[in-house]
């Protein structure tokens, strides 16, 4: 397939196309004059598409950079969704459990509907997963990659952003690996996509490695965050309050 598309295309483009001139079909039937009005008829078809050339490029290219996006906002946006309910129904399982324990009630039920409850889940996942299959050319495995990439940072912002400036541009630095990644894989399909893929996937963990580090280490230290004000904004908003009150009360 790879010698196949170097043959007929450079760069997306028909390579009769770049080299403005139309290459002989292998038949010893075809007579030379009709070949010479064959080259005369394509050159001049040629010469009229220049002109036009740079708006494909750039309304390919822009096709391309949409659907980047509005690929990033669809599986974020649902996985980020199935993780959030899941996580509350968790939290409303344990309590449940903890209370059925504390009455000695039976288990049963509740385990089971429970699970009914987050099976709901199941049919929106393998959604997701044939939907990354039709945009990624029937590459399985390369589909399940990228869902897990999105999973493993939906769980990093769920869980381990806490200080405003992760909130701020961590999702922005994922946004651009993202889009980067996809930008590469749509304007070279048959590029090297696992390579890219592996790529990004390092990239996203040194920003995970780096604001872990950076911000979210000393706000734990510095007291910005604890248990009682696991958010930093919450821990702001509650000392600009103070400040105000304080701010009031002096004459």
């Amino acid at each position: 397939d790879l010698n196949f598309f170097e043959q007929k295309y450079y760069f997306l483009i028909p390579r009769e196309q770049v080299d403005g001139t139309l290459q002989p079909t292998p038949s010893s039937s075809l007579q030379s004059e009709q070949l010479k009005e064959d080259q005369m008829l394509h050159t001049n078809n040629i010469e009229q598409q220049h002109s036009s050339y740079p708006h494909h490029f750039l309304l390919h290219k822009l096709t391309i950079l949409l659907t980047s996006i509005s690929l990033f906002f669809i599986t974020t946006t649902l996985v980020s969704f199935t993780l959030r309910q899941t996580q509350s129904k968790m939290l409303e399982f344990t309590i449940q459990l903890s209370d059925h324990v504390r009455r000695e009630l039976p288990l049963s039920k509740l385990v089971v509907v429970h699970v009914v409850e987050n099976c709901v889940f199941v049919p929106i996942m393998v959604g997701v997963v044939f939907f990354l299959i039709e945009f990624y050319m029937g590459d399985k495995f390369l589909a399940f990659m990228v869902l897990s990439l999105v999973w493993i940072g939906e769980a990093y912002s769920l869980i381990s952003m806490r200080s405003i400036q992760t909130t701020k541009h961590f999702p922005c630095a994922f946004f651009l690996y993202f889009t980067l990644f996809h930008v590469y894989f749509f304007s070279c399909p048959f590029g090297f996509s696992y390579s890219a893929l592996g790529s990004t996937s390092i990239f996203v963990l040194h920003a995970m490695i780096f604001f872990w580090n950076r911000y979210e280490i000393p706000a734990v230290i510095n007291g910005s965050v604890t248990a009682g004000s696991p958010r930093m904004m919450q821990h702001y908003q509650h000392s600009q309050q103070q400040q105000h009150f304080q701010f009031q009360s002096n004459p």
